[in-house]
């Protein structure tokens, strides 16, 4: 019984893992499946490891199998190797994306990891201008209605990509920030989030749905629109912020994958940079095109804001 119930279970996580890359994040009930609590679907085993133990050590095989399939596909868990190739003699770019949140972060731990990765570009998200600019005194800084950037190196903003999306206003802004000579683009944005729809859902139940099924037609168009104006921009490419969206959703692999994820290539462990009470997810990222190449990428400490920043080191090709 006990093996059949751990097949069960593998079987069952199996499914899960097959609706995230069918379905993803363009169905209601898959969409909560994203952004819900993952390690959730560990708990089975706190009944089917103490019956292997007592019962059928042979299923214990299937269920080490089947604690793979949560921790690595379903949790995102990753485990990047060292490259055994030859390192990039290019100039390096060492990038920061955070959202800033609602609360402001800590001044005096924001200032402290600024002073120990030494970056060369730091993006925000939701960014007050008032409260921030006053950190970068020296830097060259730049922004637009809660999207700002602050460089070391010679910055201009290039264009932007606004959208009216259901009477809402979408926008990713580009920037050309010039490191040791080099022209190097960088899009800074922040993507629709499906919490309206998900907080409908779960305040109002069958009442939500149509607040749901909104959230997830505007965050498809939007993530479609801009995605396709970013394809058109040159190269070398980098572009960090608040995506709203996961590395194994359907939009994501749809209209992003075609960029190099740093913390995919070169990160070690979840890399969850947004938490609840509850849990934790990673939804913010640092993309680039293959003008760059990562060299590291981890997410940072908490420094006051519902987000954590993603810390990135790139070398231009």
């Amino acid at each position: 019984m006990t093996k059949w119930l751990s097949l069960l279970y593998l079987a069952g996580l199996l499914a899960v893992f097959g609706l995230h890359r069918v379905y993803g994040d363009q169905a209601w009930p898959t969409t909560i499946l994203l952004f819900g609590p993952r390690w959730a679907w560990a708990c089975p085993l706190l009944i089917l490891v103490p019956l292997g133990l007592i019962y059928d050590r042979r299923s214990l095989v299937v269920q080490a199998a089947s604690l793979g399939v949560v921790l690595m596909p379903i949790m995102g868990l990753e485990l990047a190797w060292p490259s055994l190739g030859t390192e990039a003699d290019g100039p390096r770019l060492r990038v920061i994306t955070l959202n800033t949140g609602t609360i402001a972060p800590s001044k005096r731990a924001f200032l402290g990891l600024i002073e120990r990765f030494e970056p060369d570009v730091v993006a925000l998200q939701e960014c007050a201008e008032d409260k921030v600019a006053p950190l970068f005194a020296g830097w060259n800084f730049l922004s637009d209605r809660g999207l700002c950037v602050a460089s070391k190196h010679p910055l201009r903003q290039k264009g932007a990509a606004r959208r009216i999306i259901f009477g809402r206003e979408s926008r990713a802004i580009h920037y050309e920030v010039e490191v040791s000579g080099r022209p190097v683009q960088l899009v800074n944005l922040h993507l629709s989030t499906p919490r309206e729809g998900l907080e409908a859902m779960i305040a109002h139940r069958w009442n939500g749905l149509g607040a749901m099924r909104q959230a997830i037609a505007r965050r498809e168009r939007e993530s479609r629109s801009i995605g396709e104006w970013i394809r058109g921009l040159p190269s070398p490419l980098v572009v960090v912020g608040d995506f709203n969206m996961t590395s194994d959703g359907t939009l994501y692999r749809r209209d992003w994958s075609h960029l190099v994820n740093a913390f995919t290539e070169v990160g070690w462990g979840f890399g969850y940079s947004k938490f609840t009470r509850w849990f934790g997810i990673r939804i913010d990222h640092v993309l680039m095109d293959r003008g760059f190449s990562p060299k590291a990428c981890r997410v940072g400490l908490d420094l006051g804001s519902d987000h954590r920043p993603v810390l990135a080191e790139l070398a231009i090709n």
